[in-house]
């Protein structure tokens, strides 16, 4: 029985891969409180863009945990901070998982897993 090497590995090998790697967008999430059956605006979560440089193309969508999801508002602070806003009523009172997603145009992405306490109106 013979064989033979594939690959000659002490050459060494090259792999081409898409550049995705950049500085980190850290995901701030928050527990915001809100009214049953009352419309509210709220900040759902906070990002900070590390290169500070995001700014173009940005998206958030939001899942609300009540089988419900859409897109946010980004609000752009200084320093590449930016917050995610929208507008909410939940129907009924109870604890649920808010998960937003922060995107920018060159594909870095970063999530926030945050609460909304409902209480009773």
């Amino acid at each position: 029985m013979s064989y033979f090497a594939a690959y000659n590995w002490a050459a060494g090998m090259n792999v081409a891969v898409t550049t995705r790697i950049g500085l980190p967008i850290a995901a701030e999430p928050r527990t915001v409180k809100l009214k049953a059956r009352t419309r509210t605006r709220v900040i759902v979560a906070r990002f900070r863009d590390a290169a500070g440089t995001a700014g173009v193309g940005l998206r958030a969508s939001i899942n609300w945990g009540d089988q419900t999801a859409w897109q946010g508002v980004v609000l752009s602070r200084d320093g590449g901070v930016y917050d995610i806003r929208s507008t909410k009523r939940y129907a009924r009172p109870g604890q649920y998982r808010v998960i937003v997603t922060f995107k920018d145009s060159r594909g870095r992405m970063s999530i926030a897993r945050s609460t909304a306490v409902v209480k009773r109106r």
